[in-house]
């Protein structure tokens, strides 16, 4: 419904025992849309003050823990560049240089400096690869190219090389997008049709029957006629919505016969298709708490991370991550300070190895 009033339905005198228990189950459903409504109202109203909570008194801490990470990288990066570490501790370093890049890339935090440092790692991976590496690196991208229909020479083909990598990996990005424009069309169109094929045939009788009643070319005055647009555009809203209680409202608003009348009359049909287009509706309403809630960028970190039923809990549960973040920032601190000298980074290498190795060992034993 384009608002949050609904009808009051009732049955005919003659109606069955059957369809008056019908009945009963779609005014409880009717209350449920109204329940999940409200829920998602409230749901993105305090979403939006946890985010008001969070810009105020965390984006400044986050932004500093962004900034010590990147001179942790920066430390790494140097001591990388260094001849008198051994295989396993260079492996070691480049590994937790890319963690911490990729980490720093999925908070969205970028630099020059990041990108000068990725693109060097990688420069620096594909000159250690051997002739056979390469080989297989070359095979594995060209059929993945085929495979994306990305046009290339076949002729002297070098992944590896960091020029035609990036003319490589624009015109992917640039076929990615057309192909998803091209899905999210075809998804609309498929939508579209099927909104259409599987709509509910006494909703679109009735929804025909009120645009034929209230079309703005019938109207005698101005005023009829503004009232009449006004009427067609609640028609189309609720032609999208598939809202059989929005379009049995409006019909009271329209059809002569309907005047002054309270409540809308049900029959058996009728009862049988508002109940098909409640039952979708919870569907969606449920659905797009679940997106709010866990899979949606904008609101799910928010709600996992600090929502509760109080204003109290929430402030308590943003100054905890606030003390998190301020712990990490003084750990990354501390391991800068191990990188300050050769052989304190071989110690922190060592010390973190070997952390690693105790944890594989107790999940090992952990599984018996």
């Amino acid at each position: 419904m384009t608002d949050q009033t609904y009808p009051i339905l009732v049955l005919k005198k003659d109606a069955s025992q059957k369809e008056r228990t019908e009945k009963e189950k779609v005014d409880k459903k009717i209350e449920k849309v109204a329940k999940l409504k409200r829920q998602a109202t409230t749901l993105r109203s305090k979403i939006a003050t946890i985010k008001r909570y969070y810009k105020e008194e965390v984006e400044t801490e986050m932004q500093s823990l962004f900034q010590v990470k990147e001179q942790f990288l920066e430390k790494l990066y140097q001591r990388l560049l260094q001849k008198s570490f051994s295989g396993w501790q260079k492996s070691m370093l480049s590994n937790m240089i890319f963690d911490t890049l990729n980490e720093l890339q999925d908070w969205g935090y970028s630099s020059q400096k990041l990108m000068t440092i990725r693109e060097d790692l990688e420069r620096m991976d594909m000159q250690n690869m051997s002739s056979d590496d390469k080989e297989f690196m070359n095979e594995m991208a060209k059929e993945y190219l085929k495979d994306m229909q990305v046009d290339f020479e076949e002729k002297d083909f070098d992944i590896t090389d960091s020029d035609s990598r990036e003319r490589i990996f624009e015109d992917i990005f640039s076929k990615q997008q057309e192909a998803h424009w091209e899905r999210q069309e075809e998804w609309k169109q498929f939508q579209k049709s099927g909104k259409i094929e599987n709509t509910d045939k006494n909703f679109q009788k009735l929804y025909r029957s009120l645009v034929k009643a209230t079309h703005p070319d019938l109207a005698s005055t101005e005023e009829e006629r503004e009232e009449c647009e006004h009427r067609m555009k609640l028609l189309s809203e609720i032609w999208e919505k598939r809202d059989y209680l929005g379009l049995m409202q409006l019909q009271k608003e329209i059809l002569p016969e309907s005047e002054g009348k309270e409540s809308i009359e049900l029959d058996k049909e009728q009862l049988r298709s508002l109940t098909r287009q409640l039952n979708e509706e919870i569907r969606m309403l449920e659905d797009e708490l679940y997106q709010i809630k866990h899979v949606d960028n904008e609101s799910s970190f928010f709600y996992e991370n600090f929502y509760t039923r109080s204003e109290k809990g929430t402030r308590q549960k943003i100054t905890d991550y606030k003390k998190g973040i301020d712990n990490q920032v003084a750990q990354i601190k501390t391991d800068i300070e191990q990188l300050r000298t050769q052989k304190t980074t071989k110690e922190l290498l060592r010390s973190i190895d070997e952390q690693r190795a105790d944890f594989s060992s107790s999940f090992y034993f952990d599984d018996f």
